[in-house]
């Protein structure tokens, strides 16, 4: 939410008490750095991180669905740098593997998550039809599972796909809606960009 000084010292906390936790927490551990290093478009320090869990889940005996739970969040994570750092079609590769082995072991809430940022390539790809079947598809299950952090996401993304489909009532009425639920969420960020985007649908 933007916290990210807090979130720091929060996770360098619990990563100093590591060996008392379980073999899941410790993976969980290193891959929610990664993640926070991601945000703060620190990508080489991400990189060990996910090198960590990854070391970490090779060593432990999880059971199953618990490590491919695990695996599915590190491709998540990982798609997500690659797609801040452009290379769209790793970031592709990572959501689309995302999808195959959630539906292997029923984790529909990764599919949703795993959905919206293809949502996003199909849109930055300008394959504007695949982008719409995916969000329609995908919002309302959002909704349904009273996932609010998914689903402005996914109203922020339709925001996007109307603009390139030159819909400008419809970019504002999304990008609205996306800013109201980021708020109510006290995402600080997502709001800002939110409100660039009404401003521009404005114009």
């Amino acid at each position: 939410m933007g916290h990210l000084k807090e979130a720091d010292e929060l996770l360098s906390r619990a990563w100093s008490l590591r060996e008392h936790a379980a073999s899941w927490t410790k993976v969980n551990l290193a891959q929610e750095i990664a993640d926070l290093r991601i945000y703060q478009e620190n990508f080489a320090d991400a990189l060990y991180w996910f090198a960590q869990a990854k070391e970490i889940l090779d060593a432990a005996e999880l059971d199953e669905p618990e490590r491919t739970r695990r695996e599915i969040t590190s491709l998540y994570y990982y798609g997500i740098m690659c797609y801040k750092q452009q290379d769209y079609a790793l970031a592709e590769k990572c959501f689309r593997d995302m999808v195959e082995q959630a539906q292997n072991i029923g984790w529909q809430r990764a599919i949703i998550y795993a959905q919206n940022w293809l949502a996003e390539l199909a849109i930055a790809y300008n394959r504007l039809d695949e982008a719409e079947d995916l969000l329609v598809t995908g919002l309302p299950v959002a909704e349904r599972n009273k996932d609010r952090r998914r689903t402005a996401h996914y109203k922020r993304s339709f925001a996007y796909l109307r603009l390139k489909q030159g819909n400008l009532d419809e970019v504002h009425r999304y990008a609205e809606e996306s800013y109201d639920d980021f708020e109510r969420l006290g995402m600080r960020l997502e709001m800002e960009e939110m409100q660039v985007l009404l401003q521009q649908s404005q114009v």
